[in-house]
């Protein structure tokens, strides 16, 4: 496998992280690309509704809100939880960029101004998602995810939907 494709394939681990995470978050995906977007600077994108939709956007943090933000933290964490399982040297710092500063806004919100706070929210957000991932069901998901995308390089919610179906019937 040639230099370019294993870093495709890093790719597809780590959209299929994300992915995973919003479905199990119950995040509506409407899609999951490995396409390179050089204009926005993105190798991969999971293409979802903001989970936040319906909800009022007042300062306060319900528990409705609280959930769905904390979901949200997970979902962006997962990217690179999946990517550095399936090849811990594939990972380059700038990867997660963009992750990282969605999910530290989301948890400012959740925690306020208190950093400390909000550095043992995001480790504990992301301990959750890498148990997530763990879950052998949910790893032999993305494993699938990543392995479509390699073939297909972008997937429908509803092809999503076959896959994990058909990985779930299987494990049962």
């Amino acid at each position: 496998m040639g230099k370019r494709s294993t870093a495709l394939q890093a790719t597809a681990y780590h959209e299929a992280g994300h992915l995973l995470v919003a479905w199990r978050e119950n995040i509506p995906v409407h899609s999951v690309s490995i396409i390179d977007n050089p204009k926005i600077g993105s190798a991969g994108r999971v293409y979802l509704r903001n989970p936040l939709d319906g909800t009022r956007r007042s300062k306060a943090v319900t528990k409705r809100s609280r959930r769905r933000l904390e979901g949200l933290v997970r979902y962006f964490l997962a990217g690179t939880l999946a990517q550095k399982r399936f090849n811990p040297r594939s990972y380059r710092r700038w990867h997660d960029e963009d992750d990282r500063k969605q999910a530290r806004k989301i948890i400012k919100r959740l925690a306020g101004a208190d950093d400390d706070t909000a550095r043992a929210a995001l480790k504990h957000l992301e301990a959750q998602a890498s148990d997530i991932l763990s879950e052998e069901r949910n790893w032999l998901c993305v494993e699938a995810i990543a392995a479509a995308l390699m073939e297909r390089k972008e997937l429908k919610a509803g092809e999503v939907r076959a896959i994990i179906k058909q990985v779930e019937t299987g494990v049962s």
